[in-house]
């Protein structure tokens, strides 16, 4: 994950990322064994999964550092909400 930089946020409100996805370019993605959606927009990557509450979300802010391929922006972000939610129940 050199060259990108992984926000998590581990109880963020469904508002929060409808505002984020709103104009991106949005995809559903499984994330470790979730479903998760992924929306790029402006070369950042969020990415939103419900674990028990469609209300209540796991989700990751990517943003590479200038420079750094595109290409490896949304799964940087996976890799951390992957790695998080191996420890929510």
């Amino acid at each position: 994950m050199a060259g990108q930089n992984v926000s998590l946020g581990l109880d963020l409100p469904l508002s929060y990322a409808k505002t984020m996805t709103k104009n991106g370019r949005v995809t559903q993605v499984p994330v470790g064994q979730h479903k998760a959606i992924q929306a790029e927009f402006q070369r950042i990557c969020f990415i939103f999964v419900a674990v028990h509450d469609t209300d209540r979300l796991v989700g990751t802010t990517t943003i590479p550092e200038p420079g750094e391929p595109q290409d490896t922006t949304c799964p940087a972000g996976a890799s951390v909400a992957a790695a998080a939610l191996t420890h929510i129940r």
